[in-house]
């Protein structure tokens, strides 16, 4: 490593001492010859002189001193300006690779900028940009404040925190930070746009909880499919009235699905309603044997069904080999395929847990949960589904979910009915008492508070434990006892 301090070598060069420059003083040799008359006074002379000189030495090292820190303080500055041109490169690189919509390239040349340079507000509001390209909210939000905290008045900062909050649904928080830009630049017409339509997204989400607080009752309680009739032009998959779907039935769902033909809707009402039933007795968090199990260690409470109802025994589960987890499949339903063509249908010895996002962005967002509800319904006990940040409201309506549901099934109780479902879903599953499953990014109310609490317990008696997320996420400890 080059340093920008001379060596020590550096300093010690050129610096023999001559006599005259040593500490003591060395007086002229003496001859045995006799000196003149005035030898003392040429003595007396030459020590003068030798303290002369010595003075004269001992001030040019302070003066090198005084040199070797002001040369340490120009480097220290160089360094400084050397850092702020190394930072400027990399928001070039970033803003590079940005415009190439390599956006985590573009966050990681801008993290190597905030590296080097950590107190320019316009890194922090870049990396902001790419983190909600990339979908990852809180942490533009972190970035954002950041930026808000090294310069109040940059306006970029608070447009990003906006944006990121409106993505959120949060549109409260959004409303104020687009508010601060327009009071620091009155002319920006986009965020007195965004302005409007938090102030809208606000009134109307008053009016949907004043609606919606008039009745307690879940619509599961509400709804009766058999009221929907069936079409005789309808040539896919049928379930009889109070049954659940089959392992025949899963296969020509998805075979149905694969030609991209819609189950009809009272089927989809009639699994909804069956799936509501049995992820609502679920805990928050499922604990799953795993390969292998002993099945004395492993006995569990399983679900099962018969044509006319669900009834809750306790069952010794059949052993399996392995298992598998799987992450976001986001509506692709092609890919999902892909998945049982390599891996295997779900069955008894071939379990699954799917790790939420199984809605939004793709096309097939329906056809996925109504065929992961079905196959839930089947293999109770061998198909696993956990919520994930998706699994959502707000994330349905701005994502996409909702408006293929208006499309594919109703305007009617369909979504209030998937987001019922949804809610009912585990948040953290168990397997084998090693491996914690969970998604991140989930909400931080509701359910989601006592998960912690159970995880808190969990993790306090266990060891050698596994976590398994499909996102960052952050796990917070109490030394509190929770109440679970």
């Amino acid at each position: 490593m080059v340093s920008d301090q001379p060596s020590d070598r550096c300093l010690n060069e050129g610096k023999g001492k001559t006599p005259a420059q040593d500490t003591h003083i060395q007086l002229p040799l003496q001859s045995s010859i006799a000196q003149p008359a005035d030898t003392n006074q040429s003595i007396e002379r030459e020590i003068s002189r030798a303290h002369t000189r010595n003075s004269t030495s001992t001030m040019s090292k302070m003066s090198a001193t005084e040199e070797m820190k002001e040369l340490s303080l120009s480097s220290e500055e160089m360094s400084a300006e050397q850092r702020k041109s190394s930072a400027e490169k990399y928001k070039t690189t970033g803003n590079e690779e940005f415009a190439k919509a390599h956006y985590q390239a573009a966050c990681n040349a801008y993290t190597e900028a905030i590296s080097a340079d950590p107190h320019n507000a316009i890194y922090y509001a870049n990396r902001a940009f790419c983190h909600i390209k990339l979908e990852s909210y809180g942490l533009a939000i972190a970035d954002a404040t950041k930026g808000i905290e090294l310069d109040n008045k940059y306006v970029k900062s608070y447009y990003r925190r906006g944006s990121a909050h409106l993505a959120l649904s949060h549109h409260r928080d959004a409303l104020v930070d687009f508010k601060a830009v327009v009071r620091l630049k009155p002319s920006d017409k986009d965020a007195q746009l965004r302005v409007r339509e938090c102030e809208q997204a606000i009134r109307a989400k008053a009016f949907h909880d004043a609606i919606a607080s008039e009745s307690s009752i879940p619509v599961s309680q509400t709804l009766d499919y058999k009221t929907i009739s069936v079409d005789s032009t309808y040539s896919g998959p049928r379930l009889v009235d109070d049954t659940l779907p089959d392992q025949s039935f899963i296969t020509e769902l998805i075979q149905y699905y694969k030609e991209q033909k819609r189950l009809h809707r009272r089927y989809i009402y009639q699994i909804l309603l069956h799936a509501a039933k049995l992820l609502h007795a679920l805990p928050t968090l499922i604990e799953v044997p795993g390969p292998n199990a002993d099945a004395k260690d492993d006995s569990s409470t399983t679900t099962t069904h018969t044509t006319t109802t669900t009834s809750t025994i306790t069952t010794t589960p059949i052993p399996y080999n392995h298992f598998t987890v799987c992450g976001d499949v986001h509506g692709q339903y092609y890919d999902l395929l892909n998945i049982f063509d390599l891996n295997g249908l779900p069955s008894p010895t071939n379990p699954y847990l799917f790790n939420g996002d199984f809605v939004d962005r793709g096309s097939f967002s329906l056809e996925i949960i109504i065929l992961f509800l079905t196959i839930k319904l089947v293999y109770p006990s061998y198909f696993h589904l956990l919520r994930g940040n998706h699994e959502s409201t707000n994330m349905n309506n701005i994502y996409g979910f909702q408006g293929e549901v208006h499309e594919k099934v109703d305007r009617g109780k369909a979504m209030d009915l998937f987001t019922e479902v949804f809610c009912d879903l585990p948040l953290g599953a168990v397997i084998g008492k090693k491996v914690l499953v969970v998604h991140g990014g989930l909400f931080s109310q509701g359910k989601f508070s006592s998960l912690l609490c159970l995880l808190h317990s969990w993790m306090c008696r266990s060891s050698n434990v596994s976590i398994l997320t499909n996102k960052p996420m952050l796990f917070t400890t109490h030394t509190r006892r929770c109440q679970t």
